[in-house]
């Protein structure tokens, strides 16, 4: 990420930015969306950013399309990406606001290049085609939406300065999003519950310990952008990000969830 633009709305509450994955969407429980209320109720701000690569790879299959990825990014070519911004942005992005709903919270509908907040380059268009990384984002849609109380579902999709639009990690867009809006959370839901290096869940990972795992070759595949976007995304404002399994609620008490994942750093 090159640079975030930062802006705080005047009215000050914490705010917890979400990450579901999207390997984790079909298997949320009731459990895990009355823990997202309870903590509305008790006074945070939501943001929520999804995936969607398990749906997104079901769509390829179906139109004989080759899944490919490099490093834990998916191969985008033009084709693609017209499937993944119909998955994510009409399929996945719905159904999600569509659950929040039907619980009784306010939530909208965002993308990143739609709505024009997620800036973005390309990485290296040569060997994974479409596919970028956050230069900026720009907030104020999404003060706007936390202003009237509104929980902002964000499907992880940019625009360049060219106007390109372009498929984004959602492990990326999250952590930009939380270092852009100074969240003080950040909470990572996956499928398992945290980071394991050679079958042993690690309780705690800083950066040596990223970057050792890494090069091992103990960190692969789509762990490696959750692990990078977290240490990304840590500021003054949020000092840790946690990367927990999603068959469970995120409780406000605070101890609840940090003891059954990966804390960050």
């Amino acid at each position: 990420m090159q640079g975030i633009v930062l802006r705080r709305s005047l009215y000050v509450s914490k705010r917890t930015v979400i990450k579901i994955g999207g390997s984790m969407l079909a298997e949320l429980s009731e459990e895990f969306y009355k823990g997202l209320i309870e903590r509305q109720r008790s006074g945070e701000e939501l943001i929520i950013v999804h995936g969607g690569g398990p749906a997104i790879n079901e769509q390829l299959e179906r139109a004989n399309i080759e899944v490919e990825f490099d490093n834990g990014l998916r191969k985008t070519t033009a084709q693609v990406l017209t499937i993944v911004k119909d998955v994510l942005f009409h399929q996945v992005n719905q159904s999600i606001v569509s659950q929040l709903q039907a619980l009784g919270m306010n939530a909208i509908s965002l993308n990143g290049y739609d709505h024009r907040f997620v800036h973005a380059t390309l990485l290296d268009e040569q060997r994974l085609g479409l596919v970028g990384d956050v230069k900026a984002v720009h907030t104020d849609v999404l003060e706007t939406a936390l202003r009237e109380q509104m929980v902002p579902v964000v499907s992880p999709l940019g625009l360049t300065e060219c106007g390109k639009q372009v498929n984004i990690n959602a492990d990326t867009v999250a952590s930009a999003v939380a270092k852009a809006l100074t969240a003080e959370e950040f909470i990572v839901v996956t499928d398992v519950d945290g980071v394991y290096i050679q079958a042993e869940k690690q309780a705690k990972l800083n950066e040596k310990d990223i970057k050792k795992f890494i090069e091992q070759g103990d960190i692969t595949g789509g762990m490696i952008p959750k692990v990078t976007g977290a240490l990304n995304s840590l500021s003054d404002h949020l000092q840790r990000v946690r990367i927990v399994s999603g068959k469970q609620r995120l409780t406000v008490e605070s101890g609840t969830v940090i003891e059954k994942g990966t804390l960050v750093p």
